[in-house]
């Protein structure tokens, strides 16, 4: 019996060339080889690709050779323009926009970790709720938190991206290196034509031998090029319209039962706690206010620098119990306003700390970490306060992790416009001996740009110069303004 020839199919070199003979596929008005997607097509890919290349062109131009400055927030700008999706005109563009300015401010005045730290927020919130405007708060911050996890593996995107560079290299079912021999096929003659009459060409011409062999530093270009590279890897992600994942956190489930916790253990600890730091803050309060005496030996500043630190862990231990023993407070009506006289005196503890740091900076001067120890205790304080009108008034746990966020980012943005080091100078200096080492090692930032003598040494610097505009900082122009010489403190001078 003679068997039917099947043929299941043609080479994908024929497939390739006869495209033309099929009107099935069809993408934009554009016809193509089977399964093959136009340079231009729909998704607007190529046209990021172009705006990728113009953003290096920028960072270029904005970065290299040049310090950090408003430089920053023009980049961002762009980024977030090219960013945009094709098909969103300007609604739903102005909140993000103006999630994007505010977190450019902190970078146009001083380029610091911190204020870098927010534009990177920023940039990515202002992309997650252009590219989502309808989402809600939360939805948008674990898109964020989702971008910024899904980073890595973005930053292949430009790889991806090269038409047909993923089915050049990566060998598929149909064949291979199919796409490599037609490449070779349609552009070796034209490629290796032209190196030959270029040689040829310079040979004959030295004009034209100096304009094909210019006199290149390859070292350098070298560096340009890996800074393009980089450039452009970081920057893909916030161009591409990839699709966004957002995290999926898993709901904490505590323990059911803490041993030792239960109605009328919180009730009896409420009534001991609330007693014990009534009595801490009374002796605080004689001591801080009243003028009574110290013991004998111990000065103030050592009796500030012995509690200050030791009050706040005290604060933050009393939050964390509050928070563990809200379920019972239903058990008994006693419970709850205990409960809130005890986070009140916590708050009133953090406040004699905080006089107590205040004491031993009066005494030893003012440091970095003593400030943040300042803001952090304040922190604490509006904190236990927050769970204090959560118990009260019932909130959820939700509504208090949104406002000690919020609040948190609020302190923070508005410490990234404050001159920590012209604070620390200014306060240091009022002291009878100031420590001029230390004051040297805060900089240029102190506005005080000439010189602190101090016995058997002297330090000099000058504030930091802005070369061009990419340089220029609301922060270093205004410290430049007051000149190189504008004091000259230390002892005798």
């Amino acid at each position: 019996m003679a068997q039917q020839l099947i043929i299941s199919g043609v080479p994908n070199s024929v497939a390739l060339d006869a495209w033309w003979l099929s009107e099935e596929t069809v993408i934009s008005g554009t016809k193509g080889p089977p399964g093959s997607t136009p340079a231009f097509a729909t998704d607007g890919r190529a046209w990021r690709l172009i705006g990728s290349i113009l953003l290096v062109a920028l960072a270029d131009y904005l970065f290299w050779g040049h310090q950090a400055g408003v430089s920053l927030a023009v980049f961002a700008v762009a980024v977030f323009l090219c960013g945009l999706p094709a098909d969103r005109s300007g609604k739903g563009v102005l909140m993000p926009a103006t999630v994007l300015v505010l977190s450019v401010l902190p970078v146009v005045d001083f380029v610091q970790p911190l204020s870098v730290a927010f534009l990177l927020s920023g940039l990515v919130v202002a992309i997650v709720w252009v590219r989502h405007p309808k989402g809600q708060v939360l939805e948008l911050l674990l898109l964020a938190l989702g971008f910024l996890t899904d980073l890595p593996k973005n930053w292949l995107g430009p790889v991806r991206a090269i038409p047909g560079l993923k089915t050049t290299i990566v060998s598929d079912a149909g064949g291979g290196w199919t796409r490599v021999r037609q490449f070779l096929r349609n552009w070796g003659l034209p490629i290796g034509g032209t190196m030959v009459f270029v040689t040829l060409l310079a040979e004959a011409n030295p004009v034209f031998q100096s304009l094909v062999t210019p006199d290149i530093a390859f070292g350098h270009l070298l560096q340009r090029a890996l800074f393009w590279g980089g450039i452009a890897l970081i920057i893909w992600p916030f161009v591409d319209n990839h699709p966004l994942r957002g995290l999926n956190p898993r709901p904490f489930v505590g323990p059911q039962t803490i041993p030792g916790l239960n109605g009328g253990s919180v009730l009896r600890a409420l009534w001991v706690f609330n007693a014990l730091i009534g009595v801490q803050t009374v002796l605080d309060l004689s001591i801080l206010l009243g003028g009574a005496s110290l013991p004998e030996g111990m000065s103030y500043a050592s009796y500030a620098h012995r509690g200050a630190y030791p009050l706040l862990v005290t604060a933050l231990l009393a939050g964390a119990f509050a928070l563990a023993a809200r379920p019972f407070l239903d058990e008994n009506r006693v419970l709850k306003p205990l409960m809130v006289l005890w986070l009140a005196q916590n708050v009133a503890l953090c406040g004699a700390a905080l006089m107590r740091l205040d004491l031993y900076v009066g005494t030893y001067g003012l440091t970095y970490l003593r400030i943040y120890a300042q803001i952090w205790m304040g922190l604490v304080a509006a904190g236990l306060a927050l769970v204090g009108w959560q118990i009260a008034f019932r909130k959820s746990n939700s509504w208090l992790i949104a406002r000690t966020g919020i609040l948190s980012i609020l302190v923070l943005y508005c410490a990234s416009f404050v001159n920590f080091a012209h604070v620390i100078a200014t306060r240091n200096l009022k002291l009878p001996e100031p420590d001029y080492a230390y004051l040297c090692s805060l900089g240029p930032m102190t506005g005080m740009h000439n010189s602190y003598g101090y016995p058997n040494s002297l330090c000099y610097f000058e504030a930091d110069p802005i070369n061009s505009w990419q340089e220029w900082g609301f922060r270093k122009w205004r410290l430049s303004r007051y000149g190189a010489g504008l004091s000259s403190i230390g002892p005798g001078i």
